[in-house]
C-alpha cells in the first residue's frame, strides 16, 4: 500500500481536492501522473484552511489557474489564486484559462468596433468558442477557420459569419469574403502553418496575433514579403514583442 503524503498548508493558504482538471493541447501525450497541468477547479471543498484566511471558508468552491501540479489528488493554493465560483456553474465554465486567455486577447491587442473583421483560427476550440460568441456579442465580422466540416459546423452554430477550412489554405478565401480588403485582426493559435499568411491576411493597420502553436512555434515572419499580397498595399506593420 503506498503511503498519501499530505500537504501542509501554511497560513494563507487553502488545501483543496480537485474535481476537474483542463489539460493543455499538449498535456494528453504526457504519462500521468504529470506535473504540468495549469488549472483545475474543486467541489464545495472540505479542506483545510489557514489561519490567516478570512475571505474563504470552507463549503466554498473555487476554481484556479497557473498552479504548476494541478493534476494532483490534493494541493495547497495560496488564497490569492482562489477564483470564486458560482454554484450555478458547470465543469466546463468553471475551467478559467480559456476564458482568460480570450479575454486578454480582446481586451489588449485592439478595440473591437462593430464591423471589424476577425479572423480567428481553431475556432472550435475552447478559447476559440469563446472569442467567436464574444467577437459577435461586441458587433464583429468573424471568419472561423477549423481542420474539418464538422469543427466548421460548430463554428457556424455560434455565430461566425463565414467559415474557411484551413487544411489546405485559408487565404484565398480571406480575400474572396472581404474582396480583397483583409481582416483587421487575426487570432492564430495554429502557430507554423498559418501564422506567415495570417499576417498576409491583415487588412491596413491590422493586427496579427500568434497566441498558440498546435502545429508548432511560429517562425519568424519575412517582412518585406508581406506586402502587396492580394490588394495594393498592406500598409503598416507593427510587431509587439512577447
Amino acid at each position: 500500500m503506498t503511503k498519501l503524503i499530505c500537504p501542509v498548508v501554511v497560513a494563507t493558504a487553502l488545501s483543496l481536492a480537485a474535481c476537474a482538471v483542463g489539460p493543455e493541447f499538449q498535456q494528453p501525450k504526457m504519462a500521468l501522473p504529470a506535473q504540468y497541468a495549469h488549472q483545475a477547479s474543486s467541489d464545495p471543498f472540505a479542506g483545510t484552511v489557514g489561519l490567516g484566511v478570512t475571505q474563504m471558508k470552507a463549503g466554498t468552491r473555487v476554481a484556479w489557474i497557473n498552479r504548476v501540479g494541478s493534476y494532483a489528488e490534493q494541493i495547497v493554493l495560496p488564497v490569492e489564486q482562489a477564483v470564486l465560483v458560482p454554484n450555478s456553474f458547470g465543469i466546463s465554465e468553471s475551467m478559467l484559462l480559456q476564458g482568460v486567455t480570450a479575454q486578454y486577447l480582446l481586451a489588449e491587442y485592439r478595440d473591437i468596433r462593430p464591423g471589424d473583421v476577425v479572423l480567428v483560427h481553431s475556432a472550435a476550440g475552447g478559447v476559440g468558442q469563446i472569442l467567436v460568441r464574444w467577437l459577435k456579442h461586441l458587433g464583429a465580422i468573424v471568419i472561423a477557420t477549423a481542420s474539418s466540416a464538422r469543427k466548421l459546423e460548430t463554428a457556424r452554430s455560434l455565430g461566425a459569419d463565414h467559415t474557411v477550412n484551413y487544411s489546405n489554405g485559408f487565404l484565398e478565401g480571406v480575400f474572396e469574403i472581404t474582396r480583397g480588403r483583409g481582416v483587421d485582426l487575426a487570432l492564430d493559435a495554429v502557430g507554423a502553418a498559418t501564422f506567415s499568411d495570417s499576417v498576409k491576411a491583415l487588412a491596413r493597420r491590422g493586427t496579427a496575433v500568434s497566441y498558440g502553436r498546435a502545429s508548432g512555434i511560429a517562425s519568424d515572419v519575412e517582412v518585406r514579403i508581406q506586402f502587396g499580397v492580394g490588394r495594393d498595399s498592406q500598409g503598416d506593420l507593427l510587431f509587439d514583442p512577447p
